[in-house]
């Protein structure tokens, strides 16, 4: 039986298989072409506090996004004109 770890979710907790936890994470590139948008614009978004501080993570100039945070942001998250 695999083991796992609690990941916190905006306003819950859920359990998912240590393996898993690796897929439930996006690049600043991936979360972008989720979205349909540059990575520059996600990138200046996130900077401006758009985004909760459960949706994402900064790790030096690395920006690193929850897959459940971005594809319930699909369809809502435009450009901007």
């Amino acid at each position: 039986m695999e083991k796992k770890k609690n990941v916190i979710n905006k306003k819950q907790i859920i359990s998912l298989p240590v393996s898993e936890i690796i897929n439930s994470i996006l690049t600043l590139k991936e979360a972008s072409e989720m979205l349909g948008v540059a990575e520059s614009t996600l990138r200046t978004r996130v900077l401006k506090g758009e985004f909760d501080e459960w949706e994402f993570r900064k790790s030096g100039g690395t920006i690193i996004f929850s897959k459940i945070a971005i594809e319930s942001r699909i369809g809502n998250f435009r450009k901007r004109p």
